[in-house]
C-alpha cells in the first residue's frame, strides 16, 4: 500500500517597509543656542501613524507629534510635515520689553502670565533689522478673591506692581476678579517697612491675610549739663555712660521715644525726669544735682554748716566775707558765740 502524499503552496506577501526620514535645518555639526528654534522635517513613504518625542538629559519627555497644530498622527505618504520647539527655554523679562544683539536665527517666543494662557509665537530675526511682537493674552476664566486686614490706615496695596486699593485700619479691604494663580503682593505707607509676600489665589477660592506693619524708628541724640562730675546715667534703667569732668554728656543714637533719666552719684540725691527723644534731633537739658543733707552730730557748739549749690560764691556773716562756697562741700564757720547772726551768700556774674 502506497502512501500518497499531497504537495500543499502558500502565497505569502511580502511588503516593503515604510521609510521615515528626517532631518534638521542646520548645517552639519551646527549647535543651538538657548532658546533658539529647532525645526524637525520628515515624511512618510506610505501612509502612515506617527509619534514623535522628545528627551532631555534629565529625563523629561515631551510629545512633539502630534501637536496642536497637527493633532491627527497619521501621516500621509510622500507629503512634508514639519515640528517646531525649542531646546532650553530662557527667561529675559517681563513685558514691555525690548532685546537687542539677537543672533540671525529663528525662535520661539513665549509669553506667560499667571491667570492667562501662554502665548507663543516663532519668530525669524533678520540681520540689522527690527522686529515687532505683539501678545494678547487671553484669560483662564478662572478667579479668587484676596482679603486684606491691615493695623494701620491709608497703606497703598499693590498687587504685581500695580495699585489697587487703601486699607483702613481694622477693616477688611476686597480684592475680587484675582486672576489664579501665584502674585506678589505688597503694601507701602511713609514712616513704615513695606511689606511684601508672593501669594497663591485658588479658583473661587479666598485668600484671607491680617498684616501688620512695623514702624521705623528713628534715632536721636540727648545732651546733659550738669554741675557733677562721673554721674552716672540711666534712660529707663539702661546705663548709658557718665557725665565727663565739666559736667557734661552726650548721648548719640537713642531710638526716638520718651525715656526716665535718672542721674546718680554718691553723696547726692538722684536726680529724676522724663525726656523726649526726637529723631534726628539732639534734646539738651540742664541738670542741677542736689547734695544729700547730713547731720553733724558732733558738730561744735557755736559752728555753722553751709551748705550751696555753686562754687566761687562769697560767704559773709553779719557783714565780714568769711569765705567763698563749695559746691562739693559745706562750708564750716566755727567758734562763734551763741546769739543771731546774719549770714549773706553772693555770686557774682561776669558779663
Amino acid at each position: 500500500m502506497k502512501r500518497l502524499v499531497k504537495n500543499s503552496r502558500k502565497k505569502i506577501n511580502i511588503r516593503m517597509a515604510s521609510f521615515l526620514p528626517c532631518c534638521l535645518f542646520m548645517l552639519v555639526g551646527a549647535t543651538y543656542a538657548p532658546g533658539e528654534m529647532v525645526r524637525i522635517s520628515f515624511s512618510a513613504s506610505k501612509d502612515t501613524y506617527v509619534t514623535l518625542f522628545r528627551y532631555d538629559v534629565l529625563g523629561n519627555v515631551q510629545l512633539l507629534f502630534p501637536n496642536q497644530n497637527q493633532k491627527n498622527p497619521l501621516v500621509k505618504a510622500n507629503r512634508n510635515y514639519y515640528v517646531d520647539f525649542m531646546i532650553e527655554r530662557r527667561y529675559v523679562g517681563q513685558t514691555p520689553l525690548e532685546l537687542a544683539q539677537i543672533n540671525v536665527g529663528e525662535y520661539l517666543v513665549q509669553v506667560e502670565l499667571t491667570g492667562y494662557e501662554s502665548w507663543q509665537r516663532v519668530v525669524q530675526i533678520n540681520d540689522s533689522r527690527t522686529t515687532f511682537l505683539s501678545a494678547d493674552l487671553k484669560s483662564t476664566g478662572q478667579y479668587g478673591t484676596i482679603v486684606i486686614r491691615c493695623d494701620v490706615d491709608l497703606a497703598r496695596i499693590y498687587l504685581d506692581g500695580q495699585f489697587k486699593r487703601l486699607t483702613h485700619k481694622n477693616r477688611d479691604i476686597v480684592l475680587d476678579d484675582i486672576p489664579a494663580g501665584f502674585h506678589d503682593l505688597s503694601i507701602a505707607l511713609s514712616g513704615y517697612h513695606d511689606w511684601s509676600q508672593r501669594i497663591e489665589v485658588k479658583p473661587n477660592q479666598k485668600v484671607q491675610l491680617t498684616i501688620y506693619l512695623d514702624k521705623i524708628v528713628g534715632t536721636g541724640g540727648l545732651e546733659i549739663a550738669g554741675n557733677v562730675d562721673n554721674a552716672l546715667i540711666y534712660l529707663d534703667e539702661v546705663y548709658y555712660g557718665e557725665t565727663s569732668s565739666s559736667g557734661r554728656i552726650t548721648i548719640s543714637d537713642i531710638p526716638e521715644g520718651s525715656y526716665e533719666l535718672r542721674m546718680v552719684k554718691e553723696g547726692y540725691d538722684d536726680y529724676l525726669t522724663t525726656v523726649r527723644i526726637y529723631p534726628d534731633r539732639i534734646s539738651k537739658i540742664d541738670v542741677i544735682m542736689q547734695q544729700e543733707y547730713q547731720e553733724y552730730q558732733k558738730l561744735e557748739e557755736g559752728a555753722v554748716a553751709l551748705y550751696c549749690n555753686e562754687d566761687g560764691a562769697r560767704i559773709f556773716l553779719d557783714g565780714f566775707y568769711i569765705t567763698t562756697t563749695s559746691a562739693s562741700q559745706a562750708q564750716v564757720i566755727e567758734e562763734l558765740k551763741e546769739g543771731v547772726y546774719e549770714i549773706t551768700v553772693i555770686k557774682e556774674e561776669l558779663n
